[in-house]
């Protein structure tokens, strides 16, 4: 179990940083941790570990087939030898946004149907709102499994030895009447507070990817160096005098760089935009700019953080995009129907978002899901992507008809919008066809472990990520090429 323990923590933790841990190797990533998987690391979790009820005597034969299928093998092993480091690294993975871990194989998390385990319907003795009580569960299954048991309970008992097992080794127990400092029972580990657990996993992070504060100095350096060694990449750094003499305060930086500006010449005319929460140390918002290429695959085209979301820090965006991304003509924006986006587009005084030099869309779903929220009907949400996503003109009138005979006042909502903003018909070919914002909430996912991280360590992660899209591109097509496939 240990020593799978330390092979995940090295898959993921190179799948987090690419490039730089290929670079420095997964040893410097142990040594981060305190030289060896096994060791005491300060600021590093301890967790309890303790053997009760059903883990007691080995497990039962039958039992533990189910958990051999599940491929949950480790979990048959008691007295398992605590990796502290690993985790350290879990913690690191958890977002209590969606409360699952994020993996590089997708999303996880520790499920456990209240009526299937437990047997019964939910009440007040078993459930608390819509949690199952622990202390239920464990007088349920703290007795051996009989001898005579039908399936469906060996199946339960199952399920609680996985979850007794995770929680057991894998969860230090959360407690705000005891500190790390104080004493606790011989052969445990201390108890934590909720503060304590975020405040190991920031020291953590720290640890591997550096200091949170001392990132935001480091940023400067670190992108005068990449423009040095990649001419042609920009990058706007505002920052704000502090009343110290010589000392700044950060307010958002733009970052683009030159594969992706050079690059995009090549590509139709049209970007997405999006903005997503950080939930580091420092908290902020990322916005990110994302286009298609030819063959339809994601081409992230720009970067930026801001202190919040808002018509200025829009604006302000766009601005760096058309003064160092592009300068083309009728250069397509779809994005949602946020206050201070609509705001920017109505702006006379920004002659760069007016019409022939770009147009603004709306990406589809955000207008359907607007309707299905307010008017809670499923059919007039699917009416409205109808009549959006139609090609004809006829089928859209026939199409909105059918709205105003279903619902008069979700037809004079969607009459006051601009039907050239969401309905394809009267588009004019700005938007190519595309609809949603699908490639920047796509990339919003790729990023996921990265907004975690001090400032710099996320600006080299979209580095040497973008690196990576374009090496593995380039190697696919000389390898068409050389075998003999040709382009028109």
């Amino acid at each position: 179990m240990k020593r799978k323990g330390r092979i995940f923590v090295t898959t993921f933790a190179g799948t987090l940083y690419t490039g730089c841990l290929e670079e420095a190797g997964c040893a410097s990533f142990k040594f981060a941790l305190g030289c060896s998987f096994g060791g005491r690391v300060p600021g590093v979790l301890n967790c309890r570990h303790q053997e009760k009820g059903l883990l007691e005597g080995g497990v039962d034969p039958r039992i533990a087939a189910y958990i051999t299928d599940a491929g949950l093998d480790g979990l048959l092993v008691l007295n398992i030898d605590i990796d502290h480091a690993v985790i350290t690294a879990l913690v690191e993975r958890w977002r209590p946004e969606t409360h699952s871990f994020h993996l590089p194989h997708g999303e996880m998390t520790i499920t456990l149907p209240p009526n299937r385990v437990v047997g019964r319907g939910p009440n007040t003795a078993v459930m608390e709102g819509a949690r199952v009580k622990a202390k239920c569960i464990e007088e349920q299954f703290s007795n051996p499994l009989p001898a005579d048991a039908i399936e469906v309970l060996v199946q339960q008992y199952a399920r609680f030895y996985i979850l007794e097992m995770l929680a057991v080794v894998g969860m230090g127990e959360v407690s705000t009447h005891m500190s790390c400092d104080e004493a606790s029972t011989p052969g445990t580990a201390p108890r934590s507070t909720c503060y304590q657990v975020w405040d190991s996993k920031q020291k953590a992070v720290a640890a591997i990817y550096g200091d949170f504060k001392e990132s935001y100095a480091e940023l400067p350096r670190f992108l005068a160096g990449l423009k040095d060694v990649s001419p042609g990449t920009k990058y706007k750094l505002v920052v704000d005098e502090n009343y110290e003499r010589g000392t700044y305060t950060f307010k958002s930086v733009f970052w683009a760089f030159r594969p992706c500006i050079v690059g995009f010449k090549h590509c139709r005319p049209v970007i997405s935009i999006d903005v997503t929460h950080l939930y580091g140390k420092y908290k902020g918002n990322l916005m990110i700019a994302m286009t298609t290429d030819a063959n339809n695959k994601i081409y992230p085209l720009a970067f930026a953080v801001v202190e919040n979301e808002c018509t200025e820090t829009w604006g302000w965006f766009l601005a760096c995009i058309r003064r160092y991304v592009t300068d083309r003509r009728h250069l397509c924006v779809i994005s949602d129907r946020h206050p201070g986006i609509q705001a920017i587009f109505r702006d006379t005084n920004r002659d760069f978002l007016q019409p022939s030099m770009t147009e603004h869309r709306y990406y589809l779903c955000h207008l359907c899901n607007n309707v299905n929220t307010r008017w809670n009907n499923e059919t007039l949400k699917n009416l409205v992507w109808r009549a959006a996503s139609a090609t004809q003109e006829r089928k859209f009138n026939a199409t909105f008809d059918l709205i105003e005979n279903v619902n008069r006042d979700v037809y004079q909502y969607l009459k006051d919008v601009p039907k050239k903003k969401w309905a394809l018909t009267f588009d004019k070919g700005y938007r190519y066809g595309a609809m949603t914002t699908n490639v920047s909430e796509c990339f919003n996912g790729v990023l996921k472990g990265a907004r975690s991280l001090p400032i710099t360590a996320m600006v080299k992660y979209t580095w040497f990520k973008l690196n990576s899209y374009f090496n593995d591109r380039r190697n696919k097509s000389i390898e068409q090429l050389n075998s003999g496939k040709k382009w028109c």
